[in-house]
């Protein structure tokens, strides 16, 4: 797959994409949703009951589709980021980022040294150690990473989160965002 057939580089070519996220642990309804034209599915492994085997085998199931699937990690925790990337996501939305550190920190994450600190190994992204050297050379360029603006914190901070480098795209997570503000129905903001 080229740069420019991933999410990131879709993105990036101003192309807008349509997705949803996947709430079940079934690979089979993921892999269903993964054929009704979406070009993204997002796992999500924040706000459900889903561990690191649930999130290897929906990703391996829209990838059956073909479709590209993210991951929303439970948090801006570096080992949750790099499971998710290892089961072959093309990239990840990571909650509650307050501030340019946070940000940088979820950069480094989805990113080998000497350019971030993601750890090696034989997983599914680098067809279990057959192709480590060329998903290597092309996972910056290919994987997407959101944070998400969740807080009061995170809108005071966004100018400096914007020009975090290796950021992709925000991503506003009404519901959280409404109670930090103390909106008590977010559906009415």
């Amino acid at each position: 797959m080229s740069p420019t057939d991933t999410p990131r580089g879709r993105m990036l070519g101003g192309e807008a994409l349509t997705g949803t996220f996947v709430q079940s642990h079934d690979p089979g309804q993921c892999e269903f949703l993964g054929r009704l034209g979406f070009d993204l599915l997002c796992v999500e492994a924040e706000h459900s009951a889903m561990g690191v085997e649930s999130v290897q085998g929906l990703v391996a199931a829209a990838a059956l589709a073909p479709t590209a699937a993210l991951v929303r990690v439970a948090g801006n925790e570096p080992i949750a980021i790099a499971a998710a990337l290892d089961a072959g996501a093309a990239g990840v939305i990571v909650p509650r980022v307050d501030d340019a550190a946070g940000a940088a920190a979820a950069v480094a994450a989805t990113r080998y040294p000497p350019d971030g600190e993601r750890g090696l190994g034989p997983s599914r992204a680098t067809g279990f150690g057959a192709d480590i050297p060329a998903y290597r050379a092309r996972a910056s360029e290919d994987l997407l990473l959101a944070v998400q603006v969740e807080t009061g914190a995170a809108v005071e901070a966004l100018d400096s989160i914007l020009d975090v480098d290796g950021v992709d795209m925000i991503f506003v997570g009404p519901g959280d965002l409404g109670c930090s503000l103390g909106i008590d129905d977010p559906t009415d903001a």
